[in-house]
């Protein structure tokens, strides 16, 4: 997770070098950012249907293989096509990976409240790997202009995380691997339990918020670049002041989320975060800037709890779901960049991204849909009846 939140920041900052040094436009590039996204959206949805046969390491090398080539395809080249290329390819490994991660959780969990405090543990990493790397970043451009020069950096990451799990014993572990497979519900049965209408809410909720989050710190820099006129290493400053509020919301989550409410800590998070881009997008005041960096807090559970709430509903198959969870997620980033890129070629990179308030309503109301359903989740017990019975 460290690795994946330090590539995706990196990204961000690196966006307006990758843009002029390949004469891109705001569509070229968002386009060759969604490529990437429908990859990672591939790899999610089949790292989902094989994790629970072929287990976590399975997943997790051919992840972390595939991205290994992306990153050096679309370092190495200089052709369009073939940079899109390299982001696909990278993209399918992303998917691969993070489903080989995040399955740790419900292999491990033995309560409701386990996976939430571990899901938001877990993604937390991702914040302290993109709020430590925009940092690095201005120390890389300053020795070494050329943008291909922290993504270097990024492959030694990469194949040392290949080597460790490589060499690593998982045994045999799955996402349910106590349970033989004879005795497992078929999907259809344990998302019938779960309720069909929660789970076409969370994933919808799950979409809108990558959604804002992915357009928030892809085009954060970029934004203040080119609005605020703020040069690159500043915006680079404001996105790591942003991952850093983020991580230790991310980090101390489990102290209010299971007081508050999971499906309502969501809510609660999606409407502050409406508020505060909000007025940091209107208002043009020195002090709303810091705006900017507070908003972290209010993306740092949404997610992590999302999959918390989908894998105690959904134990026997938490895999499965976690694939879909992800594939929504994949998907989220693919409309988002998407979205943001024809809107700012064709009104400006204001009106873009001020679509992340939009987002973070829709995220509002689909965990309100969710809440209204009839369908109770279940408690520690069921879930923990339903993953050891």
């Amino acid at each position: 997770m460290l690795f994946f939140g330090s590539i995706d920041s990196l990204r961000s900052i690196m966006t307006p070098l990758i843009q002029k040094d390949l004469h891109l436009n705001y569509l070229e590039l968002s386009g060759a950012f969604s490529l990437g996204s429908f990859g990672y959206l591939a790899g999610s949805f089949l790292g989902g249907l094989v994790i629970d046969k072929k287990g976590l390491k399975f997943v997790t090398v051919w992840g972390s293989f595939l991205i290994a080539v992306g990153l050096l395809i679309y370092m190495s080249v200089e052709s369009y096509s073939l940079f899109a290329s390299g982001f696909v390819l990278a993209g399918i490994g992303g998917g691969f990976l993070e489903i080989g991660i995040n399955g740790a959780v419900p292999a491990v969990s033995k309560s409701a409240e386990d996976q939430a405090r571990y899901f938001n543990w877990l993604h937390g990493f991702y914040g302290v790997g993109a709020s430590g790397l925009p940092i690095l970043s201005i120390w890389i451009l300053q020795l070494s202009p050329d943008w291909r020069s922290g993504f270097w950096v990024e492959l030694v990451l990469l194949c040392f995380i290949l080597l460790f799990v490589i060499f690593f014993r998982y045994g045999q572990v799955t996402t349910h691997s106590g349970k033989p497979h004879s005795q497992r519900e078929t999907v259809p049965n344990t998302i019938k339990s779960g309720g069909y209408a929660r789970l076409v809410g969370l994933l919808l909720a799950t979409l809108a918020y990558v959604m804002a989050e992915v357009g928030y710190a892809t085009w954060l820099p970029t934004y203040l670049l080119q609005v605020r006129a703020l040069p690159l290493s500043e915006g680079a400053l404001y996105l790591s002041g942003f991952y850093l509020v983020f991580t230790a919301g991310r980090l101390s989550a489990h102290w209010w989320i299971n007081r508050i409410g999971q499906e309502k800590t969501v809510m609660i998070s999606s409407i502050l975060g409406i508020l505060l881009v909000g007025t940091a997008i209107v208002w043009r005041g020195e002090a709303a800037m810091a705006l900017f960096i507070v908003s972290g807090i209010c993306f740092a559970a949404i997610f992590p709890t999302i999959a918390a709430i989908a894998c105690s509903l959904y134990a026997n198959q938490a895999g499965r779901i976690l694939g879909y969870l992800f594939t929504a997620s994949g998907l989220g980033a693919l409309v988002g960049n998407g979205m943001i890129g024809v809107i700012a070629n064709t009104y400006g990179i204001e009106w873009a991204f001020s679509g992340i308030v939009c987002f973070l309503g829709c995220v509002f109301l689909c965990m309100f849909a969710v809440i209204r359903t009839k369908e109770r989740i279940p408690t520690d017990e069921s879930f923990v009846h339903s993953k050891n019975s």
